[in-house]
């Protein structure tokens, strides 16, 4: 019960978030391709998760193998 009032300063409600979303899907600049954003609407920066070409197309393989589409690389 007390620790909900410790993560409320840390939150975004969901209009606000949706706010933010809708803004970045009509940015010119995200005009194409995925794109990684925060709750808060700022370009989310590369992790080493996303940055390990190894992940990356082993996230591809999967993704190509469960959608049935072929793969385009």
């Amino acid at each position: 019960m007390y620790s909900l009032h410790l993560v409320l300063p840390f939150t975004v409600s969901v209009e606000e978030c949706s706010e933010y979303m809708v803004y970045n899907m009509l940015r010119p600049e995200h005009k194409s391709g995925a794109h990684f954003i925060t709750n808060k609407g700022d370009e989310a920066k590369k992790s080493r998760y996303f940055a390990n070409e190894d992940v990356r197309t082993k996230v591809w393989q999967h993704s190509v193998e469960v959608t049935g589409l072929e793969s385009s690389q």
